[in-house]
């Protein structure tokens, strides 16, 4: 990804203006751990956390029945492997739709079903069946008439935009591949899920271009103007979301939301992790979400984001970093509660 060139000034930006509503604080419940707790006891915790939103990387049975008949909404996911079987056989998606989804839905409220895990940019072989297999699950649902609530996308690393600043300039590259699926995004009105993680583009940029306060949602006075727009951006996070926006706007859909499937700070395991950077990152990306703030391009779209993640898995790669809401044990990494979070009223 292209580093930051923008004019850069050092000033106080007046208030975001707000959206019409609060956005919506999710969490990722990831599973690669040694030991976990149940999936009941993870309602409980989740539930700790005043998140009204979780995301699963499957359809684990026992998980999407300890879920049943509470308030939590879930979005479950298709790996990646499964992808070309659902695309090559409308049985085979008819298939999995009833037995993973309406076996369930809908005491267990599914709302969106993710189709593989940043296809366009790690999975070429499979990426020519992407939006076939995502139509042939939309198709299956809207013959159980149950499209209009479970929605059907994927999600997508920043690395599917040619650049990332300034965000007015961005588009994507494989126009021939990405504008077939905004098309099907914005018939379905379904989102775009896309994973932003400022960690990682502050540990590229070794802080030439800007502060790691920035990437940390800290205000200090620091922002960065998009040359072309004008618009002032107080945070990377913002900036990178709305990188998205505009590619998505450039492509002339500029009806789609985008909501952020994933976003953290490591609090171990890479250099610029800490507990207090994790937790501070956090903390400041659900107060931006609940304030029903838009970015600077899209003031009216209150912003959604889940959380990576809920536990400390120790059975991811090592050089990812440890993210995590909670260990293992459940004990926490460190305080974290969205209903404290809440603006003032």
């Amino acid at each position: 990804m292209d580093l930051w060139f923008w004019l850069v000034f050092i000033m106080i930006v007046a208030p975001t203006v707000p959206g019409s509503a609060a956005g919506t604080v999710g969490v990722n419940y990831g599973r690669l751990a040694s030991k976990l707790p149940s999936p009941g006891e993870v309602v409980e915790l989740v539930r700790s956390l005043g998140v009204t939103k979780v995301r699963i990387y499957d359809t684990d049975a026992t998980v999407l029945q300890a879920f049943a008949n509470t308030s939590i909404e879930l979005t479950v996911s298709v790996p990646n492997n499964d992808i070309p079987a659902l695309a090559t056989n409308i049985s085979t998606a008819q298939n999995w739709v009833n037995s993973s989804i309406l076996l369930f839905y809908p005491q267990t409220k599914i709302t969106t079903i993710l189709v593989g895990y940043e296809v366009l940019t790690a999975g070429q072989h499979i990426t020519p069946y992407l939006l076939t297999a995502m139509e042939n699950i939309h198709s299956a649902l809207a013959t159980l008439k149950i499209d209009s609530q479970v929605k059907v996308s994927t999600t997508h690393s920043l690395n599917i935009l040619n650049m990332t600043s300034p965000p007015s300039l961005c588009s994507f590259d494989h126009e021939a591949i990405v504008r077939p699926l905004l098309q099907f995004l914005s018939k379905t009105g379904a989102p775009f899920m896309v994973n932003i993680y400022t960690f990682s583009t502050f540990q590229q940029d070794k802080g030439r271009n800007f502060p790691e306060s920035f990437a940390l949602l800290k205000p200090t006075g620091f922002v960065v103007v998009d040359p072309i727009s004008r618009l002032r951006y107080e945070n990377l996070f913002l900036a990178q979301l709305d990188a998205v926006y505009s590619a998505i706007g450039n492509f002339g859909f500029s009806d789609i939301q985008v909501a952020v499937s994933e976003t953290g700070w490591p609090f171990t395991g890479k250099s610029g992790a800490s507990v207090r950077k994790s937790r501070s990152y956090n903390q400041n990306v659900a107060r931006l979400c609940l304030s029903g703030a838009g970015t600077p391009l899209v003031r009216d779209r209150p912003i959604e984001v889940f959380i990576y993640s809920l536990f400390n898995e120790d059975l991811q790669p090592s050089s990812l970093g440890t993210f995590g809401l909670f260990f293992t044990n459940k004990s926490r990494v460190f305080d974290f509660d969205t209903r404290t979070l809440q603006p003032s009223k």
